[in-house]
């Protein structure tokens, strides 16, 4: 599944959330942020979704590169905002789906998918804020090899449900039918997201093998 940087209906989202807040410290009290600002690549793997840490300085701000070599930063506070908006998406899609048979989901899945606003450059900011946290916890990961699969899929779990603070039902997910390989392969948060809802919406017909909406 590809996400891209090219503009949709959902563009506007970009003056209206982004423009004012990108390359700026937060001073709002409502995000619960710091004035310290570091790099991504000092990220710790404790590090959540408003900022808070177990160790080490809050998270204000994450820094990004475009394609293009342009440099940028995104505040903590906007890719919660832009969070809360995909997940409205997502529960529009499953209502909308509710009543329909298997197939009925999946072509309407395939034709939402198209619709879904992360052909916005807001929601590519997002895809890349999280990108990046993602694949500095999987590096950090990589020293866990001694674990088990149960002990596996409980850090994964851990890492949905408090690193990442998602407050979506991903219980699925810890689960011996979807294995940790299955979330270390998705790229991007869009991947993850759309998994869960397929993942979800799918179980509902066919509870012995939920694996198969990972097939386009």
């Amino acid at each position: 599944m590809s996400v891209g940087p090219t503009r949709g209906a959902g563009s506007s989202m970009v003056e209206e959330v982004i423009a004012p807040s990108v390359n700026r410290t937060l001073s709002e009290p409502a995000a619960r942020i710091s004035s310290a600002v570091i790099n991504s690549s000092k990220l710790s793997s404790r590090s959540s979704l408003d900022g808070s840490s177990d160790y080490g300085p809050r998270v204000t701000e994450i820094y990004l590169s475009s394609q293009d070599g342009e440099k940028f930063s995104v505040p903590v506070l906007i890719a919660v905002q832009l969070s809360a908006k995909l997940r409205r998406f997502i529960s529009t899609l499953e209502r909308a789906s509710a009543g329909m048979s298997r197939s009925e989901t999946q072509s309407y899945c395939k034709r939402a998918s198209l619709e879904v606003p992360c052909s916005t450059e807001t929601l590519r900011v997002l895809v890349d804020f999280f990108t990046a946290k993602l694949q500095l916890d999987i590096k950090l990961s990589q020293e866990k090899t001694e674990m088990s699969v149960k002990q596996q899929q409980e850090y994964w779990r851990e890492y949905l449900y408090v690193r990442v603070g998602w407050r979506m039902d991903l219980d699925l997910f810890a689960d011996e039918t979807v294995q940790v390989a299955e979330f270390l392969r998705m790229n991007s948060l869009f991947d993850l997201l759309w998994c869960c809802f397929r993942l979800r919406i799918m179980s509902l017909y066919d509870e012995k093998d939920p694996t198969e909406v990972y097939m386009d």
